[in-house]
């Protein structure tokens, strides 16, 4: 469990979206997809911010499942779009903070959540990225004056803009506690560089596994399940924070920066990138390629081969 700080400004966040409100005609209806909702809206999605909408029922029934939701749960929804998600989420748990950077979007959210009767969502226009999270709290920085509200946050959740997974995955990992449930939809090819194992293991198999439990859930998503579709494929992936067993937190930055230097040449041998003297003090075969490494060798030539 953790603990959000959500510090809003009425006078600016809320204006924004009321300003976009006004130039909608509301519209409630109770089931109507993501494209629908936008046509009446007037409102093209952005390519730029990497907008697709989930519109899958098969996608949305197997993300809600992995996130193991409890009705007592509090819930940070990243990307909330045109409410699809949310919805669900608020129908199931105790109450969610909704996180839509685009504020026409969070506009269209505001009267989605009306037309169905939600009144346990609470929405952040503001990005993701630009929350600060310190000593387990929240806070968001843009814009905001000191009026603060404190909720308990126990699980996130999101099908995310693809352009934002390493950023986001690399902010979660390393700021949040331990034994957090992180439930996301990212693009396919990354999550199985996420998953990926030796003689195939990546920089970021070993840097998020260092950090976190991976799972992936179910097969390859296609493009199909979203409004606009995406060129490519989508996955589930289920992130559970690690204590600091592997990587205490003042370390992990010394261990993102090792492990970026390792895979800076990912053909060549690892004598060519560190010493052949500390690799064989870890016992490390200096001809090995950095994806044959399994994360304890990795842990092991980071601490400079002693155990």
């Amino acid at each position: 469990m953790i603990l959000v700080m959500i510090k809003l400004n009425a006078e600016v966040s809320m204006k924004k979206v009321q300003n976009y409100n006004s130039k909608f005609t509301i519209r409630k209806t109770r089931e109507v997809a993501p494209k629908h909702i936008l046509s009446l809206k007037q409102v093209k999605p952005k390519k730029s911010w990497g907008q697709h909408f989930l519109v899958s029922q098969e996608v949305l029934r197997d993300l809600l499942a992995a996130a193991e939701l409890e009705p007592q749960d509090t819930v940070l929804e990243i990307g909330a779009g045109t409410g699809v998600i949310t919805v669900e989420l608020a129908r199931r748990v105790k109450r969610v903070i909704a996180v839509e950077k685009d504020p026409r979007l969070a506009a269209i959210l505001r009267e989605e959540l009306h037309a169905h009767s939600v009144d346990n969502v609470q929405i952040v226009n503001q990005d993701i990225l630009k929350l600060q999270m310190s000593d387990n709290k929240y806070q968001i920085n843009a814009e905001c004056q000191t009026t603060g509200v404190q909720v308990k946050c126990d699980k996130i959740l999101g099908a995310i803009p693809y352009q934002i997974t390493s950023p986001l995955i690399h902010k979660l990992l390393k700021e949040l506690p331990p034994n957090l449930l992180i439930v996301l939809v990212i693009q396919n090819e990354v999550a199985e560089k996420i998953a990926a194992q030796p003689p195939e293991a990546t920089y970021l198999s070993n840097f998020v596994s260092a950090l976190a439990k991976v799972k992936l859930v179910g097969g390859p998503v296609a493009p199909s399940s979203f409004r606009p579709p995406p060129r490519i494929k989508s996955r589930i992936i289920k992130l559970v924070t690690r204590n600091e067993e592997r990587v205490r937190r003042e370390e992990i930055q010394r261990f993102e920066d090792f492990l970026h230097k390792g895979f800076s040449r990912p053909r060549k041998m690892l004598k060519n990138v560190f010493d052949e003297g500390l690799l064989r003090k870890a016992g490390i075969d200096p001809s090995s390629r950095p994806q044959e490494l399994t994360l304890e060798e990795w842990l092991l030539l980071n601490r400079g081969g002693s155990s």
